[in-house]
């Protein structure tokens, strides 16, 4: 699971940091998780949720300068909607410095039902954005049950694995394109059971490399002969992998 090194913020606020000769604030990354009617909020709708509770909080955010000032904050990778996660990241810019159980306390009393924070850590100056480092996740992958796929879903998830590449079409702005998505696979593996059909797989998450889990869930499901029910996949990020680009690092 996502875990960031954390050293106690102290109670008393501090004055704003200095960063390569430039006045900064403090940033805090805030760990927390989408689940139940949560999830069938939208990314825009989010945002709303988290500004409104910073501001119900009174709590120190930063703003933006300008004529139309905003608060800043950024989520590490934004989660499609329906999708439930037990690990998202958010970037709070603060004015001080307070303590961080405060900060996981403070927004969970302003947050509805679905939305809860489960940790906040003071980051260290010049640490990257949590967007620019997340480069995969985990996610498990529940299908409605069918017999047919239940069946032939371990050797679908071992030939995928066996092979160098697996090319689907994407859809692009420009139209559509035959895109190979086996490197953007790293770990593949059957979770399934009796009464159930569920995989769990490492793709390439962030802004550099991205695979949508309906891609692999859709592959596997034609891969049994199965017709593919999006509407009816259940999805859930449970981990976040932190490594950057590896053009960056």
């Amino acid at each position: 699971m996502f875990a960031l090194n954390s050293s106690p913020a102290s109670s008393e606020p501090k004055a704003r940091p200095f960063f390569n000769g430039n006045a900064t604030n403090y940033r805090y990354t805030v760990t927390f998780e989408k689940v139940g009617p949560a999830r069938f909020l939208g990314h825009l709708d989010l945002q709303t949720l988290f500004h409104r509770a910073l501001n119900r909080a009174k709590l120190p955010a930063s703003h933006s300068q300008g004529f139309n000032p905003h608060l800043l904050i950024s989520f590490a990778q934004p989660l499609p909607l329906g999708m439930t996660s037990r690990v998202e990241l958010l970037d709070i810019e603060m004015d001080e410095t307070l303590d961080e159980d405060i900060l996981v306390a403070k927004l969970n009393e302003s947050l509805p039902d679905g939305l809860q924070v489960l940790s906040a850590t003071l980051m260290p100056l010049g640490t990257k954005s949590s967007a620019s480092m997340v480069s995969g996740a985990l996610y498990e992958m529940e299908f409605p049950f069918d017999e047919a796929l239940r069946a032939g879903i371990a050797n679908a998830v071992q030939t995928a694995l066996l092979s160098e590449t697996i090319t689907i079409e994407k859809k692009t702005k420009r139209g559509s394109a035959q895109t190979d998505i086996r490197p953007d696979i790293a770990a593949l593996s059957n979770i399934s059971t009796t009464d159930r059909v569920a995989i769990r797989a490492v793709l390439a998450t962030g802004s550099y490399r991205n695979l949508k889990p309906e891609f692999v869930a859709r592959l596997l499901s034609e891969a049994c002969g199965v017709p593919f029910q999006p509407f009816a996949m259940r999805y859930t990020r449970l981990e976040m992998h932190m490594n950057g680009r590896p053009d960056t690092e």
